[in-house]
């Protein structure tokens, strides 16, 4: 049966043997921050782009004339560009079916979905009517164009996986065929940029929910970067386990250590840009974060890294930091590519293994040194011992806030793992009764990272309920917790 599943396929690439696709990667997907900031502009274009349908048509008639008086000489080149343009999308979803690309297919379908809804949607909010569509290519389907919108969300939602000069073919015909059809009274300026915007935006989101490749840099590429560093990883491999803002590669050095290597691109600063924009509007007092540029991103990283070492923390050993060609930035490290300790079920964490882990942040605290992410994904348990890894979001002569904020997190984290009697005893066995005594009035969502929210949620951990049993373990009383949030819903 496998071989003759193999063969059908073979034959599949055979009759189907135009390269639309880059070849099916192994490596996982990411998810990038800056998707969002796509979606909420799309959102605004299209708001905009329906106001305008609805409350200003003759806006449209002039530029529809102006457009069709400077470009109107040349019908049958925008006819064939927007046919062009509708055809290639075509293309693109049958060459994904042919080669069994059930993901990415996926994608594209629940991209179409969620186009055609909106449209229909944005279409009975303009005109009052559900649909304008009609059996040609060339009519007015009204409010936004659904044909173009679709055209634009399946090269969105497909263009990290097709090749580069498909992608480049695919985004010139839709933009021009979206100049071509105001030209030819397709659709006029307001429903080809609410198609614009609902496809692209689309697009976007399908990304951002289902993760892309999109950002992934290439191994050889990184390879190359990190010969020039003078680093040699000939088993480089791209990690299944992936943070947003970063690519996150494993091999071992010519000596058979592990390495891993943590490549920033531009997400890893949009990233940065968006998560200290967003602290500062939403919460007082926000913890210092690190810096913004890529560059100074993994300095700060390494920086913290090694003083950390110097504070007899057990954390990686830096190797290198540095730009790649393409001015990307990147951090070498030698680490074990285990599984975080997150993964570990409870009766696989001994009791042995919590207390060093409290020692080894009792050690970071000692010097001055907050982690900013101290949970059970950043740490690692090997020969026995544990680890704190990726200190990226740590913060040197870091204030009492947020020492108190990291014993927080890693009494939560440790609540997810183990539950609240383990985590409590073994926390207060190695002398941190008053350090988490100090963290009481930071139990609570607004102190944790996302990723522990979301934790803590899913195992049902009342955080109430274990402030009162930190509080009746460190023998102290239960105080109030800390207003972290800059705006809640009752000041509205």
């Amino acid at each position: 049966m496998p071989a003759s599943r193999n063969a059908r396929e073979a034959s599949a690439e055979r009759s189907w043997d135009v390269a639309l696709l880059v070849a099916a990667a192994q490596a996982p997907r990411n998810r990038r921050p800056i998707e969002v900031a796509f979606v909420a502009t799309a959102a605004i274009v299209a708001g905009l782009a329906a106001v305008v349908a609805r409350s200003a048509p003759e806006v449209d008639d002039d530029v529809g004339r102006a457009l069709d008086a400077v470009l109107g000489w040349a019908p049958y080149f925008w006819r064939i560009v927007y046919v062009l343009a509708l055809a290639l999308a075509l293309v693109v979803v049958v060459d994904v079916l042919l080669r069994r690309r059930w993901i990415l297919a996926r994608d594209i379908l629940v991209g179409l979905v969620v186009v055609v809804t909106t449209g229909v949607l944005l279409e009975r909010v303009v005109t009052a009517k559900w649909s304008q569509a009609e059996a040609h290519v060339f009519s007015n389907w009204g409010f936004p164009e659904l044909r173009l919108a679709a055209a634009a969300a399946i090269v969105a939602v497909a263009g990290p996986e097709l090749v580069r000069p498909v992608r480049l073919l695919a985004a010139w015909l839709v933009a021009l065929a979206a100049l071509g059809g105001i030209v030819l009274g397709v659709g006029t300026m307001s429903q080809i940029l609410g198609a614009l915007a609902v496809g692209l935006g689309t697009g976007a989101l399908v990304r951002f929910i289902f993760g892309s490749t999109a950002g992934m840099r290439a191994v050889e590429r990184v390879r190359s970067a990190l010969a020039g560093l003078g680093v040699t990883v000939d088993d480089l491999s791209i990690s299944q386990r992936q943070r947003i803002g970063a690519t996150e590669f494993v091999g071992h050095d010519p000596d058979g250590n592990p390495l891993k290597v943590r490549v920033l691109g531009r997400d890893a600063q949009d990233t940065q840009r968006l998560a200290r924009r967003w602290r500062l509007l939403a919460y007082r007092d926000p913890p210092r974060s690190a810096p913004v540029g890529r560059l100074e991103q993994v300095e700060h990283e390494a920086v913290a890294t090694l003083m950390a070492a110097q504070a007899g923390v057990r954390v990686p050993e830096v190797v290198t930091v540095g730009l790649t060609p393409e001015d990307d930035a990147l951090v070498v490290v030698r680490q074990p590519d285990v599984e975080p300790l997150e993964r570990s079920s409870p009766d696989q964490v001994g009791d042995d293994v919590l207390e060093d882990l409290w020692r080894q942040v009792d050690r970071l605290h000692t010097a001055g040194i907050s982690h900013g992410r101290l949970n059970a994904s950043n740490v690692l348990v090997a020969d026995g011992k544990a680890m704190l890894v990726d200190l990226s979001a740590a913060t040197l002569g870091a204030p009492a806030t947020s020492l108190d904020m990291d014993a927080a997190e890693l009494l939560v984290a440790c609540t997810v793992l183990v539950g609240p009697g383990r985590a409590l005893d073994r926390a207060v066995a190695v002398g941190w009764t008053d350090a988490i005594a100090r963290a009481l009035p930071y139990l609570q969502r607004a102190a944790l990272t996302p990723h522990l929210r979301d934790l803590a949620r899913a195992h049902e951990v009342d955080l109430k309920e274990l402030r009162s049993a930190a509080a009746a373990a460190t023998g102290t009383e239960e105080p109030e917790v800390v207003s972290l949030h800059r705006i809640r819903p009752k000041d509205v």
